[in-house]
């Protein structure tokens, strides 16, 4: 998994990659682009130290997502 409390919604998605202790855990090159790319790099350190800035961007994100329609709709 990406986190180690893959079921907790927090920021240790961002502080785990950025501080890469556990090799168990799953990081994918786009993954670890979030702290390579310098346009990225701004947010990826931002939401890594301040969890209520991420819950703050991710639920604005989300609201607009679900304005325009986006929609989950797996496959069966």
């Amino acid at each position: 998994s990406w986190t180690a409390q893959w079921l907790k919604f927090d920021n240790s998605y961002f502080k785990d990659i950025k501080e890469k202790k556990d090799e168990d855990l799953l990081v994918l090159p786009t993954d670890a682009a979030l702290f390579d790319d310098p346009s990225f790099k701004v947010y990826a350190e931002k939401y890594a130290e301040d969890q209520e800035a991420f819950f703050k961007d991710y639920a604005e994100a989300h609201a607009k997502l679900s304005n325009l329609g986006a929609k989950f709709d797996p496959p069966e």
